[in-house]
């Protein structure tokens, strides 16, 4: 079936196909409650603007606890598993922060 273009039945079907997948993706893009969209309207945006600042806010306290982790490296304390045990917990944080914010944007996540 080299020339299956050739074919009416065929070419009929995969016309039909085409129309409908448009017209369900129409309906889908046109009906806000047919596929809800974790960034659209306001709630989106709040929920955008809470995610990007605890983003931020955990940054800055990574950063921080890094300094310190640095600082106590850097002066030869021993008394830095307190703050090792931040980084790493604010490692961990910031990471599953990032994954559940790329998650929003790729879609894939709708609560």
């Amino acid at each position: 079936m080299e020339d299956w273009y050739k074919h009416p039945a065929l070419v009929a079907i995969t016309l039909v196909a085409a129309i409908v997948v448009n017209l369900v993706n129409i309906r889908l893009d046109t009906d806000p409650h047919a596929r809800p969209d974790a960034f659209t309207g306001t709630e989106g945006a709040e929920l955008e603007r809470e995610l990007r600042s605890e983003l931020r806010s955990l940054r800055k306290e990574y950063l921080n606890h890094r300094q310190d982790y640095d600082n106590h490296i850097k002066w030869g304390r021993r008394s830095s598993i307190e703050t090792s045990e931040k980084v790493q917990k604010h490692e961990t944080q910031l990471e599953e922060l990032m994954n559940h914010h790329k998650l929003y944007h790729k879609g894939d996540v709708h609560k």
